[in-house]
């Protein structure tokens, strides 16, 4: 059962990106689409597909450090997922709506730190996805072709009516 959770944000102070806290099984999720992802990886859990999922697992990227006096505290990165395949391979996985410049520098730091560990931006979309899920990346490339297209589309059709007059 997923239950919107209310909280300062849910009650007239505006959140970062907009979100709604979300709680499935007691588990807060900071939106509702990392929520449904959840739901989604029970469900392939259900059917054999996931063996194990860990949630909001914590990563560290660099360590704190001392320099000249200063203390500097260390970087982590806070993933959604955590998930183990039936073929025993770990995947760690980030809900992405879109990207910011923090967490594309993050993933670089965590591809640096982790090679052993994919780290999938999934998102959802319905319109190019059978199961409601995509990559990220892939979607972003979908819709860069699309918008070329049509913006291709444009040019040809107001060509064609400039040479009509």
């Amino acid at each position: 059962m997923i239950r919107r959770t209310r909280t300062a944000a849910t009650e007239g102070q505006r959140r970062r990106f907009g979100n709604k806290k979300t709680t499935v099984d007691n588990i807060e999720f900071d939106s509702n689409t990392e929520a449904k992802y959840y739901v989604y990886l029970k469900a392939e859990k259900a059917a054999g597909r996931v063996l194990e999922i860990i949630v909001h697992p914590k990563f560290l990227l660099q360590p704190g450090c001392r320099r000249f006096g200063r203390l500097y505290n260390p970087i982590t990165y806070t993933a959604d997922f955590k998930v183990k395949k039936a073929s025993g391979a770990w995947e760690v996985i980030d809900i992405k709506g879109f990207s910011t410049e923090d967490a594309a520098l993050k993933r670089k730091m965590f591809a640096y730190r982790y090679p052993e560990f994919p780290l999938l931006w999934i998102a959802a979309s319905k319109k190019y996805s059978k199961t409601g899920w995509i990559d990220y990346d892939e979607l972003m490339r979908i819709r860069r072709s699309n918008r070329r297209a049509k913006q291709r589309e444009q040019k040809e059709t107001e060509g064609g009516a400039q040479k009509l007059f």
